[in-house]
């Protein structure tokens, strides 16, 4: 947290930001940066939906300046919204009593190699391609053909560092599904609670 505090406050960034718009080149790292900046408590985020690839596409100004930000005089920079990550041990929980949703955002592949008792897997380019995120329909019909349920269940999403399951995350949010939470140290924090009970090659895989 003292790492984040630094570089947001050192961008400019405080509580009276009205705003902030995020991009990359494969939405990845927005999704993340934005999963953070709400897990702190802000407000006005937004990601460029297509990035720096579709801003040149679309033919807008570019700098090739370097913008040098002045430094926040003050920030107060703590979690807010403790309830949008699932701790390892609620997750261990939810896995005995089954409370929630399950899903997976790594590729297919992977999914199949090893994944949570009960997760089903949404793959996040199922959701985002090249920064493109689908359309509010297409997210809720992947949900619907998935048998999810985006209308009054709860959701918790894993992937392998917290990437794609961010991109899980806001899509489901910007697709008003309510209720959605991130198991940040995802499969391999699992791994490590039942390693044990785990096939050694396929335990061996997941570490790579």
């Amino acid at each position: 947290q003292d790492e984040i505090y630094s570089v947001f406050k050192s961008l400019g960034v405080n509580n009276d930001t009205s705003e902030i718009i995020l991009y990359d080149n494969s939405g990845l790292l927005a999704c993340r940066l934005w999963f953070v900046l709400r897990y702190f408590g802000f407000q006005n985020v937004r990601i460029l939906n297509g990035g720096w690839r579709a801003w040149l596409r679309a033919g807008l100004p570019v700098d090739e300046k370097e913008t040098v930000p002045i430094t926040a005089s003050s920030l107060d920079l703590k979690p807010k919204r403790d309830n949008i990550i699932t701790k390892p041990t609620q997750m261990i929980f939810d896995h005995e009593h089954e409370t929630s949703q399950i899903i997976d955002t790594r590729r297919p592949e992977a999914y199949q190699t090893y994944h949570i008792p009960r997760a089903i897997n949404v793959p996040s380019k199922s959701l985002m391609q090249d920064g493109e995120f689908a359309s509010v329909k297409t997210i809720r019909d992947i949900c619907q053909s998935k048998k999810l349920n985006v209308e009054d269940g709860s959701s918790i999403i894993y992937s392998s560092k917290g990437l794609t399951s961010s991109v899980g995350y806001f899509c489901l949010s910007m697709a008003g599904v309510d209720g959605v939470s991130v198991y940040d140290q995802g499969i391999y924090n699992w791994v490590s609670n039942f390693e044990n009970k785990l096939d050694p090659t396929i335990a061996e895989h997941l570490q790579r």
